[in-house]
């Protein structure tokens, strides 16, 4: 899924080792010009996807504005990008060094907070004991919260609008507009409702209804093992995991020390 139409332009590449003037894994710079282009918030990351074809080179990452956090003037040295070897995926991988590329770019998304439903992905590495003291008793409250707003219609889709997903948002709407409950009784309606509550209840079956915060990951090769810089969750003791779930490995412990430049949405690493 692209977050914007991807373009079409040429752009002057500097390709560089990983960790040269800032990069890291598959992570690049971008010049104040291009962000314009790519309608870019100085104060988000991009996940971005480049294609240039007639070099045969398809390259994949996040970018941030160098100018903006770094001190560079990439437009005064005449480069638009700065990536690393590692974005690069094709079988030929281009040299170090400038490169006038025609390239296809777009962002597939920009950095944000967001809260994410955990599942049993998660829980399954957790001791049952832990799950019992910790998880059931927040369980228990929010599924007499649910039962009790299934008692009264308008109370019901009240609670639903308290977490609704964007497309879930027109149809509550239509419910608390129908004063005369008109079209309470609408099949569609009553399924989409319905619909909703068993999402609602199959959350609280997989996941315990949790919510986690999901970010942008950055690297950062300044910052020691297990610890992690965001502005988007308190600091210190974190529980760290990647989308998708492979392993046990992939949730972890980690310490936040808070500070990650101006960005949000992000997460250094």
């Amino acid at each position: 899924c692209w977050g914007q139409t991807p373009k079409s332009m040429t752009l002057n590449v500097l390709v560089v080792e990983d960790g040269e003037r800032g990069t890291g894994d598959c992570h690049g710079k971008a010049s104040l010009k291009l962000w314009g282009a790519l309608d870019g918030d100085l104060l988000k990351a991009a996940q971005f996807r480049l294609g240039a074809k007639s070099e045969g080179l398809i390259a994949k990452g996040t970018l941030v504005v160098e100018d903006a956090v770094a001190g560079y003037a990439l437009a005064n040295e005449g480069i638009d990008l700065v990536l690393p070897v590692s974005a690069f995926k094709s079988s030929r991988k281009p040299t170090t060094g400038m490169h006038t590329l025609d390239v296809v770019l777009g962002v597939v998304a920009w950095s944000k907070s967001l809260p994410y439903r955990i599942g049993w992905q998660i829980l399954q590495w957790f001791s049952w004991e832990t799950v019992e003291a910790d998880l059931l008793p927040r369980v228990e409250v929010l599924a007499d919260q649910l039962l009790e707003a299934t008692t009264d219609t308008r109370t019901l889709v009240d609670y639903l609008k308290l977490d609704a997903a964007e497309f879930e948002l027109p149809i509550l709407d239509i419910f608390l507009a129908n004063e005369h409950g008109l079209l309470n009784q609408h099949p569609y309606l009553v399924w989409k409702i319905g619909s909703m509550l068993q999402r609602r209840w199959q959350d609280l079956a997989l996941g315990a209804g949790q919510r986690w915060t999901g970010l942008m990951g950055l690297p950062n090769d300044l910052l020691p093992d297990n610890v992690i810089a965001t502005n988007d969750v308190p600091v210190g003791e974190v529980i760290v995991t990647r989308f998708p779930l492979r392993s046990w490995e992939d949730l972890q412990a980690w310490h936040n020390v808070g500070g990650a430049d101006i960005h949000r949405g992000v997460v250094y690493m």
